[in-house]
C-alpha cells in the first residue's frame, strides 16, 4: 500500500533588524543558504525596525534578531522580555547566529549539539552585533549611539547659560577690576538672570538624561562607546559644578569681593575728615556685585572722601567735601543704571 506523501510545512522565516547592523546581511544571507542546502519550504523576509512600537510588538531582542514561524530561533531567549533598538551578538568568532542553532531552529537534519547560547546585552538586555567584527559601522548606525554628543552640547549650553545669567554682578565686578565704567550693565543683564537660570537648569537636566539615564541604542557598536560615555559623565559633573557656582554667584561674592566697603575717593586724602554726611535710597541692585560697583563708581566721584553701599538696606553712605557734591553722587548713581530716593523712599530732589 502506498503511502500518502508527507505534506511539507512553509516556514515562515523573519530576520529583523534595524537600518545600518552590519551583520544584518550576512545573517539573512546564511539563512537562504541553509534553506537552499536543506531544500527547505520556507518564505525569508527582512523586517526593518523604525520604531519602539515596532521593537515591542515583533519581540526584538536586537540586531540582527531570527524568528521561525515568529518564534525565537533561541528556545533559551524566548521567555526575555527586553526589547530594545539595539544590536545582538552570538558567540561566534564573526558575531552571526551558529548555523547548529538556525539548523535546528529550522527544523532541518542536524545534531544542534554545538548550539551557543546567545551574548547578553552589555547595558543589561540584548546582545551586541558588533563587538566581534571589525568591520567599521556605518553611518545609519552610527546615527543610533547614545546621544553623547547631543549631552556634550547641552552640558555647554548649561554653562553658558550659567555664566549669562550671573553677568549681572560678574560683569560689573570685572570691569570695576580694570577701571572701566560699569554703568547700566547690572540692569541690562539683571532681568534676564531668572530666564538664564531656569535654561541653564533644563538644559543640564537634559544633558543628565543624555549621559546617565537614556538607554543606549547601539553602544557596542563603536569601540570609542564606552570612552564617550565616561568622558561625558566626568564632564557633566564638572559642569554642574560650573554652573552651580555661576547660578549661586550673587549669593556668596559678597563673602570675599565685598570685602572693605568703605573708599577714599581719588585726589581725596584717605583720612581727610569730611565736612558732610550724606544717605540715600539706591533702588534696582541685584546683588552685592551691584553694590560693590556702584561704590567704586562713587568713590571716583569729585568731592566725595568716603562711600559705602549696603546691598542688604539698599543704602548708599557718602561723606562729601560740600553740599554741592551731592548732585554729582546722584547723577553718578543714575549713569550706573539705579534709581535713586530719599532714605524715607521719596524720590531726591538736591
Amino acid at each position: 500500500m502506498s503511502g500518502t506523501p508527507p505534506v511539507r510545512q512553509t516556514r515562515k522565516v523573519s530576520v529583523l533588524y534595524f537600518d545600518g547592523c552590519p551583520n544584518h546581511q550576512p545573517t539573512a544571507d546564511l539563512v537562504r543558504a541553509l534553506i537552499k542546502d536543506f531544500d527547505l519550504d520556507a518564505d525569508v523576509e527582512e523586517v526593518e525596525l523604525a520604531s519602539p512600537e515596532d521593537v515591542e510588538r515583533l519581540h526584538f531582542l536586537g540586531s540582527p534578531t531570527v524568528q521561525v514561524n515568529g518564534l525565537d530561533i533561541e528556545p533559551a531567549a524566548r521567555s526575555r522580555t527586553d526589547y530594545a533598538m539595539s544590536c545582538r551578538l552570538y558567540k561566534t568568532p564573526d558575531g552571526l547566529p551558529s548555523r547548529d542553532m538556525l539548523v535546528l531552529a529550522l527544523g532541518a537534519p542536524g545534531d544542534g549539539s554545538k548550539v551557543e547560547p546567545t551574548g547578553r546585552h552589555k547595558s543589561g538586555g540584548a546582545a551586541c552585533c558588533c563587538e566581534a567584527s571589525d568591520r567599521p559601522l556605518p553611518p545609519a548606525a552610527m546615527r543610533r549611539l547614545p546621544s553623547v554628543r547631543g549631552g556634550l552640547i547641552a552640558t555647554g549650553g548649561s554653562v553658558v547659560a550659567a555664566v549669562l545669567s550671573s553677568a549681572c554682578c560678574l560683569a560689573p565686578l570685572l570691569l570695576v577690576a580694570f577701571g572701566a565704567s560699569a554703568a547700566g550693565v547690572s540692569n541690562l543683564f539683571g532681568p534676564w538672570r531668572p530666564f538664564f537660570i531656569a535654561a541653564a537648569v533644563t538644559m543640564l537636566a537634559l544633558s543628565f538624561y543624555q549621559t546617565f539615564i537614556r538607554k543606549p541604542a547601539a553602544e557596542c557598536c563603536s569601540g570609542e562607546g564606552s570612552s564617550r560615555r565616561k568622558l561625558g559623565r566626568a564632564t557633566w559633573w564638572v559642569s554642574a559644578v560650573v554652573v552651580a557656582a555661576f547660578v549661586f554667584f550673587p549669593k556668596y561674592v559678597g563673602l570675599g569681593v565685598v570685602g572693605s566697603p568703605s573708599r577714599a575717593s581719588p585726589g581725596n586724602p584717605a583720612g581727610q575728615v569730611p565736612s558732610l554726611e550724606f544717605a540715600f535710597r539706591v533702588d534696582g541692585m541685584h546683588c552685592e556685585a551691584c553694590a560693590t560697583s556702584l561704590t567704586a563708581t562713587l568713590s571716583k566721584v569729585e568731592g566725595v572722601t568716603r562711600a559705602n553701599v549696603e546691598f542688604g538696606s539698599k543704602v548708599a553712605q557718602v561723606d562729601v567735601t560740600d553740599e554741592h557734591v551731592i548732585r554729582r553722587v546722584l547723577d553718578a548713581t543714575r549713569r550706573a543704571g539705579f534709581s535713586v530716593a530719599s532714605k524715607s523712599g521719596n524720590s531726591d530732589t538736591p
